[in-house]
């Protein structure tokens, strides 16, 4: 009879032994976030079971068992790797109807171009302020969801078309000089001066070229227009003077808001004040002392204070 290598089968034996103990071994390590993302329905049985340890730990009022639930590391990377994938379906569902929402405006405004696409922008303007679309935004809400959907779309076309008409009748009335555009108010003010229409463009354009000149100027300066803007033919209810005064108002609010902001630059003003207002009562100049009281910085850091609820007592007592 052939002799037996009794040592090759010990050492095959061992090695089998080996390769089943890293097989049980691997079977019984935790699983992790990377082995439930690539499963999610065992992810899903896993979060069940430890909810349900959970709960009847806690009916229990077992201390132990709740604290080693609450820290137990698959649990924790089941209910993670769900969290993920609710997060990364809900991405994909906006996503989706977003792209859904895009692809239905485009069409709208693709028909709404070719319908009114030859009209000049205040025309659009007029057309769109007629529409039923005006009077009742587009409602369409994130989901797509709205029971008139298709109106809806079509509103939605026909206010980006009312902007961007806005946008370029802008574009096109600032590059007209300011002087000649307030003399143009009547071409654009005719029928409607409310929004939406061809004069609330006109209007914005006005303010945006006026706003450009007046910033330039100082507040006393800015004070100096009034002879420009406001005599002769231009009185109050004139476009230009009105815009002056707008600017003006918006000037002294911006002053009294400065003062209220800087303590130390509204002590520093208003206590020269006192000082020009007492050297002015020595004299019984008490014209000056009003004309004085009615002027810049003066009356601005009067307000101020007053805001400031620190009282006012007519330019005696000084700021500490």
């Amino acid at each position: 009879f052939p002799r037996l290598n009794y040592g090759r089968y010990r050492g095959m034996n061992k090695t089998l032994l080996v390769s089943v103990f890293f097989l049980l071994l691997a079977g019984c390590s935790e699983k992790d976030k990377n082995y439930y993302a690539q499963h999610l329905e065992e992810a899903e049985v896993k979060t069940q079971e430890c909810r349900e340890e959970l709960r009847k730990a806690t009916l229990r009022q077992d201390r132990r068992m709740i604290d080693k639930m609450k820290n137990d590391v698959e649990c924790h990377a089941a209910d993670e790797v769900l969290k993920e994938a609710k997060k990364l379906k809900e991405e994909k569902e906006r996503l989706e109807r977003e792209a859904k929402i895009k692809a239905e405006l485009e069409r709208e405004q693709k028909r709404i171009g070719e319908r009114y696409g030859k009209l000049t922008w205040q025309e659009f303007i007029a057309t769109f302020a007629a529409s039923e679309c005006a009077k009742k935004p587009a409602t369409i809400n994130d989901k797509g969801k709205d029971k008139n959907k298709d109106r809806d779309y079509e509103c939605r076309a026909m206010e980006e078309m009312y902007k961007q008409s806005v946008k370029f009748g802008k574009a096109q009335l600032t590059q007209v000089p300011y002087e000649k555009l307030l003399a143009q108010k009547g071409l654009y003010c005719v029928d409607s001066q409310t929004k939406p229409s061809a004069c609330e463009v006109w209007n914005e354009s006005v303010t945006e070229l006026a706003r450009a000149i007046f910033d330039k100027f100082s507040f006393n300066e800015l004070l100096e227009q009034e002879k420009i803007y406001c005599e002769g033919e231009r009185d109050a209810s004139h476009p230009a003077c009105r815009m002056w005064a707008q600017f003006l108002d918006e000037r002294k609010k911006n002053i009294v808001k400065q003062y209220m902001e800087n303590y130390e630059k509204l002590k520093t003003d208003y206590n020269a004040c006192v000082d020009q207002v007492d050297e002015l009562r020595k004299e019984d100049k008490w014209e000056e002392i009003v004309e004085l009281s009615a002027a810049y910085p003066c009356k601005y850091a009067r307000d101020a204070r007053i805001q400031l609820k620190l009282g006012y007592d007519g330019f005696k007592n000084k700021l500490k």
